[in-house]
């Protein structure tokens, strides 16, 4: 009896496959098994259909029959480690590949997936070892050298990964994934635009291209535009609903749009999806942390970990949540991964970061500032942060936004009140106590924290950009009146019914004078800290968005930018900006708090000292200091440090930006 199916009844289960007619496929193929009990090629073509049907436990019974009948079954290996490694079996699915290789060494395909499970597992060097013998073997591999480029964008190496992904696609000018790879590397090279304009490319040649639409999206969020992230993502889940990444960032734009329960809705149905995703559990964690639920946190970045040792970054969520000992286990981990060579820059940093609060805890302040000083080094390698743009960006806000300016644009326009709902801006430098600010008012019944909106630096930063870039000397008054009425529509996006919204983007004093230009009754809080302290604070934790951050002298150049600019305000807007005193507000609560309520022009609440029992998310680093009652000597802590900080100390006392 043959025991072999014919060319066409093979065809025919391949074409259902090809048009997606996956039902049609495996039944078919039943079909044929019933007639072929003894073939192995088809139990292996069971497999790879109820793979790609996601019933992986199917799949493996399928794949362990084809293996039983023809136990050096290579193809049949390969297929059955990629639905290990699609179920993060990691170990079993190693020994596949291996089995596999040994069966057929020239295997290009096996040495292939055998670097994709490596990637997943962080063995990031050998993966991309195991790519490359893939194309030695098979050069027009598109897929391969889509993987390459990868990893090398994964080893920071984004340029060589951009040049795997050029030859990609000149072996084959519409493979998609490799359109949508060079989006996201241009996305972490923080080229926002041009990955925008890749991950469309992608999307023309395959209108229901799930993962280009999430990367679309997460991109747009990155970039501030949350509304229109939001869009994208969705249509991600709508072409692919068990996409987990979709819903992951998702959570991550409905968490930026201030729909924070939502947001813990879609990293949870993320987790159901794919429960080792370990990014997702960390990106819970974090949101966890913004509603102060600080236990399940911890179990979250702890899970994290445990789906993936080498992940750094929820090593340095970790950190900030838990008071060190000398013998924690997880102190000794970070110590040995630190110590591995060849560590991709990126995981050093986040264990720097880390191992300097672990040290710190210990009182080994030498190790904890050197682990500091190594973390922020690596850091700044990836912005190439040069401070004298800025210098030339604050001359030219002067110019732009001075008081003759402003009295120009109210006498060509009505400035009146808007209709809806009025933002507090609360501004100064990061760590000043802005977001203790913001939860005071925010405890006040009539007022909405609306925590940092991206949207004003988004608008201002291009407009004045553009402005320069130009050579012009002013930005069109109808044009200011368009960015203000943009950044009002935004407000209303929010998730309140409050009529006072606090927007407390501390970099956002840079617009002052454009605020007070084409705002009515603008309220406007600069917070001041004492400078060593609020620039120490700086320097020893991650700041999103603030690359000055990096270096001493750098943190207090901007620092003494950030005093004259608002020496400039005071002096051109006379008695319009309220400065409040963060050491004041620590020694005189009461006082200093009923100070800032009625600049705002809000009744007196009791609520606004007790600020602590305020349960509203809060995203930024002070989210636990702001859950705890008022305190004083934090602004002293940077003493511990005095004689490390120096070169910061001596640019603070040169008050010559």
């Amino acid at each position: 009896m043959n025991q072999t199916p014919s060319k066409v009844e093979l065809d025919k289960v391949v074409a259902f496959y090809n048009k997606g007619q996956l039902k049609e496929a495996l039944l078919s193929g039943h079909e044929l098994v019933a007639r072929y009990p003894d073939s192995s090629m088809l139990e292996n073509i069971l497999g790879v259909l109820y793979a790609a049907s996601k019933q992986f436990n199917d799949a493996l019974l399928h794949y362990d029959n084809a293996l039983r009948l023809k136990p050096d079954y290579p193809e049949a290996l390969n297929n059955k480690g990629n639905t290990l490694n699609e179920l993060g079996n990691y170990n079993d699915a190693l020994s596949c590949f291996e089995n596999a290789l040994r069966k057929m060494p020239d295997y290009a395909e096996a040495h292939n997936n055998l670097g994709s499970l490596l990637h997943n597992m962080g063995e990031l060097k050998k993966a991309q070892g195991y790519y490359q013998n893939s194309i030695d073997l098979k050069p027009d591999y598109v897929e391969a050298y889509n993987n390459l480029g990868n990893v090398c964008a994964d080893l920071n190496q984004p340029t060589l990964a951009l040049q795997y992904f050029a030859k990609a696609l000149r072996i084959d000018p519409n493979f998609v994934q490799a359109y949508n790879s060079i989006g996201h590397t241009l996305r972490l090279l923080g080229r926002p635009a041009d990955a925008i304009t890749s991950f469309e490319k992608a999307i023309a040649r395959r209108p229901v291209y799930a993962e280009a639409f999430n990367g679309l999206g997460a991109t747009l969020n990155d970039m501030g535009l949350h509304a229109k992230a939001v869009e994208n993502i969705r249509k991600a889940i709508d072409i692919k609903p068990d996409l987990a990444a979709a819903h992951s960032n998702l959570g991550n734009a409905l968490s930026d749009l201030g729909h924070h329960e939502e947001s813990i809705d879609c990293y949870s149905r993320a987790i159901a999806l794919q429960p080792t995703f370990a990014e997702v559990h960390n990106n819970l964690g974090n949101s966890l942390c913004e509603f102060g639920r600080y236990e399940e946190a911890i179990s979250c970045f702890d899970r994290a970990l445990e789906l993936k040792p080498e992940f750094a970054e929820a090593h340095n969520n970790l950190s900030r949540l838990k008071n060190y000992t000398s013998h924690d286990p997880q102190l000794a981990e970070m110590i040995r991964r630190i110590d591995i060579p060849a560590l991709p820059d990126n995981e050093v940093m986040h264990l720097s970061f880390a191992l300097g609060k672990a040290y710190e805890d210990l009182g080994e302040l030498e190790k904890a500032f050197r682990y500091l000083e190594t973390g922020n080094r690596l850091r700044k390698q990836s912005f190439a942060y040069n401070i004298q743009p800025e210098k030339i960006q604050f001359e030219q806000i002067k110019k732009l936004f001075n008081a003759v300016n402003a009295a120009r644009i109210r006498e060509t326009q009505s400035i009146q009140v808007a209709s809806g709902p009025q933002p507090i801006f609360i501004v100064g430098m990061p760590r000043s106590g802005t977001t203790l600010t913001e939860q005071i008012l925010a405890s006040h019944s009539q007022v909405f924290g609306g925590g940092e909106l991206e949207t004003l630096g988004r608008l201002l930063n291009s407009a004045v950009k553009d402005v320069s870039d130009s050579g012009g000397d002013s930005i069109a008054t109808d044009n200011l009146m368009m960015l203000r009425d943009e950044y009002l529509s935004e407000l209303e996006t929010l998730n309140t019914s409050k009529m006072l919204i606090t927007d407390k983007m501390p970099p956002n004093f840079k617009w002052v004078g454009f605020l007070l230009s084409v705002f009515d009754q603008v309220k406007i809080i600069n917070v001041q800290r004492e400078p060593a302290a609020s620039c120490w604070s700086m320097f020893k934790l991650q700041f999103k968005g603030h690359p000055y951050t990096n270096v001493l002298k750098d943190i207090a150049a901007y620092y003494n930018l950030y005093l004259d600019l608002m020496a400039f305000w005071r002096n051109e807007f006379p008695n319009q900006i309220y400065d409040l005193n963060y050491e004041a507000l620590t020694r005189n609560q009461e006082q200093e708090t009923r100070g800032l309520l009625d600049y705002c022009g809000l009744d007196w609440e009791l609520d606004c000292l007790n600020f602590y029992e305020n349960k509203r998310p809060v995203r930024t680093p002070s989210g636990r200091q702001v859950r705890r009652k008022m305190y004083q000597g934090s602004s002293e802590e940077w003493r511990k440090y005095e004689k490390q900080l120096q070169p910061m100390l001596a640019a603070l006392a040169d008050r010559n930006p």
